[in-house]
């Protein structure tokens, strides 16, 4: 059996998978989908080869996630938590804009990104993450 052949496949279906996903739960353009789920899919793969990433893979994953710069967000949410939700509101426009959605549509994919992460440490994302 050829492993590499069948990583491969295992890898174009999960890939398939995450981007039927995104365009059923977010309204992803079928492009865009693809884009995000193969950059997801690499990220993983990667943490799990090297067992770490660096700042440029962070940025990187997070420009074709999210279609925004990693410290562009990082600052728009600090923001965000001292109340100031104009930076985050105009940066989720952006992704938005970026990945093919509407603003409602990107914010509900920024909370579904983040919501299991902050329901580990006891967060309703609802709650955290309003803009």
């Amino acid at each position: 059996t050829d492993s590499v052949a069948l990583n491969s496949q295992a890898h174009v279906a999960l890939i398939k998978a995450g981007a039927q996903k995104l365009m059923k739960e977010y309204g992803f353009p079928a492009s865009k989908a693809v884009a995000v789920a193969s950059a997801l899919n690499s990220w993983a793969v990667m943490g799990a080869e090297r067992g770490k990433v660096t700042e440029s893979d962070m940025d990187k994953t997070f420009k074709t996630v999210f279609g925004v710069q990693f410290n562009e967000a990082v600052a728009a949410f600090k923001n965000l938590q001292a109340g100031d939700t104009g930076a985050a509101r105009e940066l989720t426009n952006r992704s938005a804009t970026a990945l093919g959605l509407k603003p409602d549509q990107a914010q509900d994919f920024i909370k579904g990104m983040y919501k299991n992460a902050l329901a580990k440490w006891g967060y309703d994302v609802n709650e955290v993450v309003k803009w």
